[in-house]
Protein backbone atom coordinates (compact mmCIF):
# COMPACT_ATOMS: atom_id res chain seq x y z
CA UNK A 1 0.00 0.00 0.00
CA UNK A 2 1.30 3.67 -0.98
CA UNK A 3 2.23 6.19 1.63
CA UNK A 4 0.70 8.74 -0.78
CA UNK A 5 -0.98 11.36 2.49
CA UNK A 6 -4.33 12.39 0.67
CA UNK A 7 -7.67 14.49 1.79
CA UNK A 8 -10.34 12.96 1.00
CA UNK A 9 -13.14 15.52 -0.11
CA UNK A 10 -17.03 15.16 1.13
CA UNK A 11 -18.39 13.79 -2.71
CA UNK A 12 -15.32 11.17 -2.26
CA UNK A 13 -16.44 10.01 1.09
CA UNK A 14 -19.69 9.38 0.28
CA UNK A 15 -18.57 7.28 -2.59
CA UNK A 16 -15.94 5.48 -0.35
CA UNK A 17 -18.79 4.71 2.09
CA UNK A 18 -20.68 3.67 -0.23
CA UNK A 19 -17.65 0.89 -1.35
CA UNK A 20 -17.41 -0.14 2.03
CA UNK A 21 -21.28 -0.47 2.66
CA UNK A 22 -21.73 -2.44 -0.34
CA UNK A 23 -18.51 -4.59 -0.75
CA UNK A 24 -17.13 -4.10 2.67
CA UNK A 25 -13.89 -2.99 2.04
CA UNK A 26 -12.47 0.30 4.42
CA UNK A 27 -11.05 3.32 2.39
CA UNK A 28 -7.22 2.22 2.37
CA UNK A 29 -8.20 -0.67 0.26
CA UNK A 30 -9.95 1.04 -2.38
CA UNK A 31 -7.87 4.66 -2.26
CA UNK A 32 -4.61 2.55 -2.16
CA UNK A 33 -2.96 4.57 0.73
CA UNK A 34 -3.58 4.25 4.49
CA UNK A 35 -2.78 7.95 5.17
CA UNK A 36 -6.56 9.39 4.88
CA UNK A 37 -7.81 12.53 6.68
CA UNK A 38 -10.61 14.54 6.21
CA UNK A 39 -10.16 18.54 7.09
CA UNK A 40 -12.75 19.96 9.48
CA UNK A 41 -14.34 21.85 6.82
CA UNK A 42 -15.10 18.55 5.53
CA UNK A 43 -16.36 17.24 8.57
CA UNK A 44 -18.85 20.62 8.78
CA UNK A 45 -19.73 20.18 5.66
CA UNK A 46 -20.51 15.97 6.13
CA UNK A 47 -22.71 16.62 9.70
CA UNK A 48 -24.25 20.20 8.70
CA UNK A 49 -27.40 19.25 8.07
CA UNK A 50 -27.50 15.24 10.02
CA UNK A 51 -29.25 14.53 13.52
CA UNK A 52 -26.74 13.65 15.80
CA UNK A 53 -29.65 10.91 17.04
CA UNK A 54 -30.13 9.99 13.54
CA UNK A 55 -28.75 6.20 12.93
CA UNK A 56 -26.88 7.76 9.71
CA UNK A 57 -24.93 10.14 11.85
CA UNK A 58 -24.02 7.47 13.91
CA UNK A 59 -22.92 5.12 10.98
CA UNK A 60 -20.69 7.84 9.90
CA UNK A 61 -19.05 8.53 12.74
CA UNK A 62 -18.19 4.78 12.68
CA UNK A 63 -16.95 4.86 8.55
CA UNK A 64 -14.74 7.95 9.68
CA UNK A 65 -12.75 5.93 12.38
CA UNK A 66 -11.25 4.38 9.52
CA UNK A 67 -9.40 7.06 8.81
CA UNK A 68 -6.36 8.81 10.48
CA UNK A 69 -8.03 11.70 11.42
CA UNK A 70 -9.37 15.36 11.19
CA UNK A 71 -6.96 17.66 9.78
CA UNK A 72 -7.66 21.09 11.52
CA UNK A 73 -7.60 24.42 9.03
CA UNK A 74 -5.76 27.58 9.99
CA UNK A 75 -5.76 31.30 9.70
CA UNK A 76 -3.27 31.14 7.28
CA UNK A 77 -6.04 28.45 5.20
CA UNK A 78 -8.51 31.12 5.67
CA UNK A 79 -6.56 33.98 4.37
CA UNK A 80 -4.77 31.66 1.28
CA UNK A 81 -8.60 30.80 0.86
CA UNK A 82 -9.87 34.29 0.75
CA UNK A 83 -6.75 35.12 -2.16
CA UNK A 84 -8.31 32.16 -4.04
CA UNK A 85 -11.40 33.53 -4.06
CA UNK A 86 -10.62 36.71 -5.19
CA UNK A 87 -8.34 35.15 -8.16
CA UNK A 88 -10.39 32.57 -9.25
CA UNK A 89 -14.36 34.40 -9.36
CA UNK A 90 -14.13 35.09 -12.84
CA UNK A 91 -12.52 31.66 -13.64
CA UNK A 92 -15.12 29.73 -15.87
CA UNK A 93 -16.80 28.12 -13.95
CA UNK A 94 -15.63 30.31 -10.83
CA UNK A 95 -14.35 30.02 -7.62
CA UNK A 96 -17.01 31.01 -5.39
CA UNK A 97 -17.24 28.48 -2.36
CA UNK A 98 -15.55 29.01 0.37
CA UNK A 99 -15.37 25.69 1.64
CA UNK A 100 -13.94 24.48 -1.82
CA UNK A 101 -11.12 27.11 -1.32
CA UNK A 102 -10.61 26.25 2.17
CA UNK A 103 -10.40 22.84 1.58
CA UNK A 104 -7.88 23.68 -1.32
CA UNK A 105 -5.77 25.31 1.04
CA UNK A 106 -5.68 23.25 3.69
CA UNK A 107 -4.42 20.72 1.37
CA UNK A 108 -1.82 22.78 -0.54
CA UNK A 109 -0.41 23.61 3.42
CA UNK A 110 0.02 20.41 4.38
CA UNK A 111 1.61 18.72 1.04
CA UNK A 112 -1.11 15.85 0.64
CA UNK A 113 -3.45 14.94 -2.42
CA UNK A 114 -7.08 15.70 -2.72
CA UNK A 115 -8.91 13.10 -3.75
CA UNK A 116 -12.20 14.49 -5.21
CA UNK A 117 -15.35 13.96 -7.84
CA UNK A 118 -15.97 17.67 -8.19
CA UNK A 119 -12.52 18.65 -9.34
CA UNK A 120 -14.07 21.23 -11.68
CA UNK A 121 -13.81 23.83 -8.68
CA UNK A 122 -10.31 24.02 -8.18
CA UNK A 123 -8.37 22.56 -11.09
CA UNK A 124 -6.89 25.24 -11.65
CA UNK A 125 -5.20 26.17 -8.17
CA UNK A 126 -1.10 26.19 -8.28
CA UNK A 127 0.27 23.95 -6.35
CA UNK A 128 -2.80 21.83 -5.39
CA UNK A 129 -2.34 18.36 -6.27
CA UNK A 130 -5.51 16.50 -6.71
CA UNK A 131 -6.91 13.10 -7.84
CA UNK A 132 -10.14 12.98 -9.80
CA UNK A 133 -12.10 9.95 -8.83
CA UNK A 134 -14.19 9.91 -11.44
CA UNK A 135 -12.87 7.24 -13.29
CA UNK A 136 -10.90 5.17 -10.62
CA UNK A 137 -8.68 2.79 -12.14
CA UNK A 138 -9.25 -1.16 -11.12
CA UNK A 139 -7.07 -3.49 -11.08
CA UNK A 140 -8.57 -7.39 -10.36
CA UNK A 141 -11.34 -6.49 -7.72
CA UNK A 142 -9.63 -3.54 -6.14
CA UNK A 143 -10.43 0.21 -7.23
CA UNK A 144 -7.02 1.97 -6.69
CA UNK A 145 -7.84 5.59 -6.67
CA UNK A 146 -3.84 6.42 -6.70
CA UNK A 147 -2.81 4.60 -9.44
CA UNK A 148 -5.58 6.46 -11.32
CA UNK A 149 -2.50 9.48 -11.33
CA UNK A 150 -1.97 12.67 -9.65
CA UNK A 151 -3.06 15.79 -11.48
CA UNK A 152 -1.19 19.55 -10.32
CA UNK A 153 -3.18 22.22 -10.67
CA UNK A 154 -2.92 24.75 -13.28
CA UNK A 155 -4.86 27.63 -15.58
CA UNK A 156 -3.03 25.47 -18.04
CA UNK A 157 -4.62 22.17 -18.01
CA UNK A 158 -6.71 20.67 -21.12
CA UNK A 159 -10.09 21.17 -19.45
CA UNK A 160 -9.68 24.48 -18.49
CA UNK A 161 -11.69 27.18 -20.14
CA UNK A 162 -9.64 29.69 -17.98
CA UNK A 163 -10.69 33.15 -16.53
CA UNK A 164 -12.93 35.61 -18.12
CA UNK A 165 -11.73 38.99 -18.95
Amino acid sequence: MADLACVVDANALVWLRGQNHAVGLDPAQVVGSGDLVITDTILAELFFRLDPGDYWFERNLEFLSLFQGVVEHTDADVATAEAYLERFARHEPPLDDVADATIAATTVRTGRVLLSQNTKNFHFIDGLRFVDMRQPHRRGRETLITFFGISEGSLRLPCCRGIRP
